[in-house]
């Protein structure tokens, strides 16, 4: 048997979460700063507040979720980002490095026994055992989302920009995994 940890929709927040009250862009990518000076003034203290909190939240259940539940894999169901299909190169960047502190993954520890016989310099034939531990991290796969790239843009170039870019830092857009054998 294999066990599987879903997430279903993490949508980081970003740049383009509430542009309302950030001096930021829309999810259409359009710029359109709030016309309250106090949002404005204000805007960047409150997506900083509300990433650092939803971070905090997100990381802690995630690695609750992976101790408690030891997954042999983790599968990422879409929209990673919030609003992944409008960031440019630098923002998508520090996104990234981000989605990576949020969701990292959790090393497995496989515990095993090796048995040794060895001849002492008396002659004496001795069985020893040892503790044999092997490491390895908890594979992650990723589905893309709409959010992600941005399917309903109907902008077939730049759909195939953000898949690349895509497929370049989470893997395949489709694949076949086995989990387990």
């Amino acid at each position: 048997t294999a066990r599987v940890l879903l997430v279903a929709d993490p949508q980081l927040t970003d740049l383009g979460s509430y542009p309302a009250v950030s001096n930021t862009r829309a999810q259409d990518g359009s710029h359109r700063p709030s016309s309250n000076p106090v949002l404005r003034l204000f805007g960047h203290l409150a997506l900083s507040t509300v990433q650092f909190y939803s971070d905090l939240y997100m990381r802690k259940s995630f690695q609750l979720a992976q101790r408690y539940h030891t997954p042999d894999a983790v599968f990422f169901l879409g929209d990673l980002f919030d609003s992944g299909k409008i960031l440019d190169e630098t923002e998508y960047a520090e996104e990234l490095h981000r989605f990576r502190r949020v969701f990292e993954p959790l090393t497995q520890h496989t515990a095993g026994v090796e048995e040794h016989t060895i001849i002492s310099s008396s002659g004496d034939v001795v069985r020893a055992q040892r503790k044999r531990v092997t490491h390895r991290p908890v594979p992650h796969f990723y589905l893309s989302g709409n959010h992600d790239l941005g399917y309903a843009l109907g902008d077939a170039p730049r759909l195939q920009v953000l898949a690349d870019r895509f497929v370049r830092h989470f893997g395949p857009l489709n694949q076949v995994v086995r989990v387990n054998n």
